[in-house]
C-alpha cells in the first residue's frame, strides 16, 4: 500500500514538473525579425487560416474533409523563406513557396501549396480605466 502511494505522488510530480516545463518553453517566443515582418497578420485560403504575430505566435488552422489540424505555438526561426513553430523536440516546418508579396491591393503567400491572402482585421473598441474609448490600444 506504501510503495502505492509514493509511486503515484512520485508519477504525480513528474507530470506537474514536464507540465510546467512545456508551459514555460511554449511561453518563451521571440518576436519576429524587421526584415520578416511581412509575414505577421491574419492570412486566410480556402481550407487554412495562419495568424502570425509580431511577437512571434503563430496559430494555424487546416480543414481537409472532415480533418481539421491545429497549431498554437511559438514560432522557433525562419529557414530560407519557410517557417518552424514548435517547443523543443516538437515542431513543424510551414514551407513557403511564395512569400509575402503584393498583388494589386492584396498581400499574398502560398504556404503548403495553398495561397493565403492577409486578411485586414478591424480595431476591436475598448475602454480604458478612465472610461475613454481606445482603438488599437491608444485612448482617445
Amino acid at each position: 500500500m506504501t510503495s502505492s502511494i509514493a509511486w503515484n505522488g512520485w508519477r504525480w510530480l513528474q507530470v506537474s514538473v514536464l507540465s510546467l516545463a512545456v508551459l514555460v518553453l511554449a511561453a518563451c517566443t521571440r518576436p519576429v525579425d524587421p526584415e520578416r515582418m511581412a509575414y505577421v497578420g491574419h492570412w486566410l485560403g480556402p481550407s487554412i487560416f495562419l495568424g502570425i504575430s509580431a511577437d512571434g505566435y503563430v496559430n494555424y488552422v487546416r480543414k481537409q474533409g472532415a480533418t481539421t489540424t491545429k497549431i498554437n505555438a511559438p514560432l522557433v526561426e525562419f529557414v530560407g523563406n519557410d517557417f518552424v513553430v514548435g517547443v523543443g523536440p516538437f515542431t513543424t516546418t510551414f514551407v513557403v513557396t511564395e512569400p509575402p508579396h503584393e498583388v494589386g491591393t492584396e498581400w499574398r503567400m502560398t504556404v503548403d501549396g495553398e495561397v493565403l491572402i492577409r486578411q485586414s482585421v478591424p480595431l476591436i473598441q475598448t475602454t480604458d480605466a478612465n472610461g475613454r474609448k481606445e482603438e488599437g490600444g491608444k485612448a482617445r
